[in-house]
């Protein structure tokens, strides 16, 4: 009886050169068919594993700018941020010698990332973009990191040929320059004179008549306790104590509302100028 071990090696033997011969006749591993499956898994959007084939494919020719825009642009679509970053700076140490191409998709990386600040260096030193697209992208820079002033005196500087013929984008721009945000010094002045009322200036009407009642209130029924009692009174010294807290409170919560109220309008702007910027991209 032929041991298990040795049956196994006579089967391959004798099933090699069929195996073989499958070999020659079609490679699975080469360029082509590589090509063919990297483009399935793109197009079930399985970004991670078709960065793998892909890089497999640069390794038949490492200088290949179509396979390394292929990577780059993976990376984008696919969320992997990071990694297209650490690609970029494998294909080009010297960004200055960076396509324009390849330039535009490490630009919509960085603003995806939230790096404006990265990206604005990155413009102020590359000059092989178009000047239309370096507004465009430095303009997105600007709006992303909500410096709607530095949009504003960069569009105003520029030749307006050169401006992104999208009017939402452009009243976007004036609508940020144009914000006018609430004063925290106003609103505690309002509400130290009267209460609630710093909250009702930041929009707050509801917190602010809740906290003109709840002071008022308190504040009145120490008046009555030590009215009755004098100074003996146990509910004056307790409902003053609660009308105390009430208007410190009142003060507190009026700043903080207009902090709310500002970062509010911010945030509604950066939503849309988010909205504009990725659909494009």
């Amino acid at each position: 009886m032929i041991p298990c071990k040795a049956m196994k090696k006579v089967l391959l033997l004798l099933l090699w050169p069929a195996f073989a011969g499958s070999l020659g006749a079609q490679n699975l591993y080469d360029r082509e068919h590589t090509e063919k499956f990297a483009g399935h898994l793109l197009a079930t959007r399985q970004y991670a594993f078709a960065l793998e084939e892909y890089e497999r494919i640069l390794y038949f020719d490492p200088s290949d700018h179509s396979i390394r825009m292929k990577i780059i642009q993976i990376c984008r679509q696919g969320g992997l941020w990071q990694q297209g970053i650490e690609r970029v700076n494998r294909f080009y140490p010297a960004k200055a010698q960076m396509p324009a191409d390849m330039a535009a998709e490490y630009l919509e990386i960085l603003l995806y990332m939230g790096a404006s600040q990265s990206a604005l260096g990155f413009l102020g030193s590359y000059t092989a973009l178009k000047p239309k697209q370096h507004l465009q992208f430095t303009l997105d820079a600007y709006l992303l990191q909500k410096d709607w002033s530095g949009a504003g005196q960069k569009l105003a500087l520029s030749d307006s040929a050169l401006w992104p013929v999208n009017p939402a984008y452009l009243q976007l721009i004036d609508r940020g320059v144009n914000l006018r945000s609430k004063k925290a010094g106003i609103a505690l002045l309002m509400s130290t004179l009267v209460p609630g009322t710093g909250k009702v200036y930041a929009g707050q009407w509801k917190d602010g008549l809740i906290s003109f009642l709840f002071t008022a209130v308190s504040g009145w029924q120490a008046y009555r306790g030590f009215d009755q009692k004098g100074t003996q009174s146990v509910y004056g010294w307790i409902s003053g104590g609660l009308a105390a807290g009430f208007y410190l409170g009142n003060l507190y919560g009026s700043v903080k509302a207009v902090r709310k109220f500002n970062k509010r309008q911010h945030n509604d702007l950066l939503r849309e100028a988010q909205q504009i910027i990725y659909t494009r991209y």
